[in-house]
């Protein structure tokens, strides 16, 4: 038997049943699936009811038991009046109840989201719970007296300042709920419930589709009391306590409402801690169901012994890492040489795995091998950046045998130079191919993977200084280093709301090989290497390195930076570009190479 919702979207129905708590409060429970397997308990958060948890029972019911409940206030559940009755302890009472009612006899597994998740984490940190728990995956919902007290500690720190004020600024609608009547009043509005619906639709993106309609009359105005009873309780006498239940953090990218560093801050007092970010907003349990299920189902067959994915187990927050990209696989274009083998080693240094492809497969191999000492994972591939099929086989065998790149740094490139009336048509081709449709190769193919598997990552795309600056010496080379900027930022729009971050990498001058391969069109052979000569010398003087434009990569990769140019004239041209348009054409009419 099945259900469709009001989206569309069809449900196995479950078996309703009805558990009196502690105090009275009569709660509604669902079970799906056979009892004999694992049971996973699921726990809903703030304006929702157990319905948010429907796409991921569809895709669990037929390996695990699972039991949602509408939280004492929300859905069919009874909603007391008395604020005291939704307090954290009550609602561990609650907890309790559904679970001894259905499987008294075993361990459960808990998956809870917002404030699902907070009295979960009140839960998990219980002693008369630690043998009743066997994992804890939660989703956007902090526990209480660990951001109280992790306050304490970054008010003492000015560099933790900006996040305390963050965290303050996107919790706007807490202080709202502790005005008299005000929410009530608000979300009893038609006007107040049409401003709900409009900012979700807003923070949620095109994933808001996936959503059930809110009931904010049932559900939200009863669920206020959440907020009243515990909050600022919690928050102002804070009494952290450990957990030894491992527990798996899932926070969406673009949470607006629960910032990242308020759920993984908290190695501490959790023994055994996994952290893995997913792509998307505050509602992933409705708009990720796929995402959520099977981080769900890879957490709980680890623990049962099985061998863990990649992504789990680079995912554990507790333990000697190896630097800070510790487990991350990393696929690099043009990483024979110049700047692609210098990003290459400056990861693995920092514990990536490394995946270096190059049209020279010599040269990767090298890279490979060097990486290698750094005693992680490094293989080579031979890569023609330019043809359309290898770029697809190459993707897909990278997935195949090592699993979805964390990050991917499209960085083949070469220079072609001459002026337009000196360039063939062979010629723009040759230099759009490489430079540009090489990014735009690595770009789709990879970034669909990410997106696909809803865990986030980057794609680092190496533009120019070129892209903003121009000289009528090299109008091809200048043009695809601005397609490659203007598509960076295009498609880091498009994939923000996947958790994919893109970032545009604008080197100045760098002394790599490219001055000795450049290619001088119009210009005969003496010429040609007169001019190559000449460019190798001024780089060489100017002297900044692959390696120390390699280290400004990894900033950008950490920083989430859109552009990042590297060195100070890439950096002044940029400024240059924006503030003064016409000093930046007039430096276009010099020909440097004459």
């Amino acid at each position: 038997m099945s259900h469709v919702t009001s989206n569309g979207r069809k449900f196995a129905q479950a078996q309703a049943r009805r558990v009196v708590s502690t105090d009275g409060v009569s709660l509604a429970v669902r079970e799906y699936g056979d009892r004999a397997h694992q049971t996973i308990v699921l726990v809903h958060g703030w304006p929702d009811n157990s319905k948010v948890w429907n796409g991921i029972v569809d895709q669990l019911r037929d390996r695990y038991h699972l039991i949602t409940y509408d939280v004492r206030g929300f859905g069919d559940s009874e909603k007391p009046t008395d604020i005291a009755a939704y307090e954290l302890d009550q609602l561990a009472e609650d907890f309790g109840a559904v679970i001894d009612s259905s499987v008294p006899d075993r361990k459960v597994h808990v998956l809870a989201h917002d404030w699902g998740s907070i009295q979960m984490w009140h839960v998990v940190t219980l002693p008369r719970f630690s043998d009743r728990i066997a994992s804890y995956s939660s989703i956007s919902g902090p526990n209480l007296d660990y951001a109280g007290a992790n306050m304490r500690k970054y008010l003492r720190n000015p560099r933790k300042w900006g996040a305390v004020l963050s965290q303050g600024l996107s919790s706007w609608y807490i202080y709202l709920m502790h005005v008299g009547k005000a929410a009530e009043l608000l979300l009893g509005s038609k006007a107040g419930q049409k401003l709900f619906s409009t900012l979700v639709k807003h923070y949620e993106g095109p994933a808001a589709k996936h959503l059930e309609p809110f009931d904010l009359v049932n559900d939200g105005i009863p669920g206020i009391a959440l907020y009243r009873a515990n909050i600022f309780q919690h928050l102002g006498r804070p009494e952290p306590r450990m957990t030894s239940v491992p527990v798996q953090v899932l926070p969406p990218t673009n949470d607006l409402a629960v910032k990242y560093e308020g759920q993984t801050d908290i190695a501490e007092y959790v023994r055994s801690l996994y952290i893995r970010p997913i792509g998307g907003g505050h509602w992933a349990p409705a708009t990720r169901p796929q995402v959520v299920a099977r981080l769900v189902d890879e957490f709980i067959r680890a623990l049962d012994g099985e061998k863990k994915p990649r992504n789990l187990a680079r995912a554990l927050a507790s333990g000697p890492k190896r630097g800070k990209h510790d487990g991350k696989l990393v696929v690099i274009t043009g990483a024979g040489s110049g700047i692609g083998r210098a990003t290459a080693l400056a990861f693995a240094k920092e514990g990536a795995d490394v995946i270096a492809a190059d049209i020279n497969k010599q040269t990767a191999e090298e890279t490979a091998e060097l990486c290698g000492l750094h005693k992680v994972t490094a293989a080579a591939f031979s890569l023609d950046v330019t043809d359309e099929t290898a770029m697809a086989e190459f993707a897909a065998q990278i997935k195949a045998d090592y699993g979805v790149p964390d990050i991917v740094v499209n960085n083949a490139g070469v220079a072609v130079a001459g002026g337009i009336l000196e360039l063939e048509i062979k010629d723009w081709q040759r230099q759009l191919d490489i430079n540009l449709w090489g990014v735009i190769h690595g770009s789709r193919l990879f970034g669909k993977q990410m997106a696909e598997q809803g865990e986030g990552g980057t794609i680092v795309n190496l533009s120019s200084m070129a892209a903003y600056t121009y000289t009528k010496a090299m109008p091809a080379y200048h043009t695809s280093k601005a397609a490659v900027f203007s598509l960076s930022q295009c498609i880091r729009g498009e994939l923000a709301t996947e958790g994919v971050n893109v970032i545009a990498i604008c080197p100045g001058v760098v002394n790599t090989n490219i001055t000795k391969t450049a290619q001088h069109i119009g210009r005969s052979a003496e010429e040609q290497a007169r001019i190559q000569d000449e460019t190798a010398k001024f780089y060489a003087k100017r002297n900044f390195s692959p390696e120390r434009t390699a280290q400004d990569i990894l900033k950008a990769v950490e920083k989430n930076t859109a552009v990042a140019p590297v060195t100070v004239e890439a950096k002044a041209s940029y400024l240059l570009s924006r503030i003064s348009p016409a000093l930046n054409r007039f430096a276009g009419t010099i020909d440097p190479t004459r």
